[in-house]
């Protein structure tokens, strides 16, 4: 009983309101790239995250453990099995696969979070100040337990990190996988990378009832059989 009532609380989607968020994303200083400034919207369940940004949408499908990367200009779409995200392509084999699998385990093992005393309002929440170390990237990470959905998010981490023990890098590759983490919800984060900043803040999140479709591929898209990556840092959709 005491298993079953707890696969229930993990995976029951009954217990938790789905989130939606948006955040202010600019970016300063980065080589080669005109400063610019946009927004970030992020949809998430128990089940699905989408996150709309200026390459177009990502929808990750914790159910299927799928990947659909999805460009509305071309309507087409990316089909990307999450299990095999950051291994050896197929045709690398031997030492050679053993070597890249062994870096990508050590760079996503090597996630380092340490708390610092400063405090601070943002977005109209009080937060602290935490030093993150990921992926040879370091960031500011101003966390506060007060953000609306933080709870929610949480307990969609702990699914993930069960339903992707084997693949660290999918944990890494947003909010909730990375709450196992993080002592709150990031209201604002500055990542430090190719000479300039990116910072991403809070603007508006609210817990609320989502439309299934939106983790669907939308009808009448082609599948693309272009070259497929782990998906990178979102960009904003820049404002106009």
């Amino acid at each position: 009983m005491g298993t079953l009532m707890t696969i229930l609380l993990l995976f029951g989607s009954a217990a938790w309101a789905d989130i939606y968020w948006e955040a202010v994303q600019e970016s300063k200083g980065m080589m080669h790239k005109p400063d610019s400034t946009g927004i970030i919207k992020n949809y998430m369940t128990t089940n699905a995250f989408r996150v709309e940004h200026e390459e177009g949408v990502t929808i990750m499908d914790f159910a299927s453990k799928t990947m659909y990367q999805i460009d509305p200009a071309s309507k087409t779409y990316q089909q990307l099995d999450m299990t095999t995200l950051g291994q050896p392509p197929a045709e690398m084999k031997g030492e050679q696969a053993e070597a890249a699998q062994k870096m990508m385990k050590g760079m996503m093992s090597e996630i380092q979070v340490t708390p610092t005393q400063e405090k601070k309002q943002i977005a109209g929440y009080d937060c602290q100040k935490y030093l993150v170390s990921m992926m040879m990237m370091q960031s500011e990470y101003w966390l506060s337990k007060a953000v609306p959905g933080y709870a929610e998010i949480k307990e969609i981490g702990k699914k993930m990190k069960s339903l992707f023990e084997g693949n660290p890098m999918v944990q890494q590759m947003n909010i909730a996988g990375m709450m196992d983490k993080l002592d709150g919800f990031p209201v604002q984060t500055v990542m430090h990378m190719m000479n300039g900043t990116i910072t991403t803040t809070l603007k508006t999140i609210e817990t609320k009832s989502l439309d299934p479709s939106l983790f669907k591929v939308p009808a009448g898209y082609t599948l693309s059989e272009g070259p497929r990556h782990p998906m990178p840092p979102p960009k904003a959709v820049k404002k106009p």
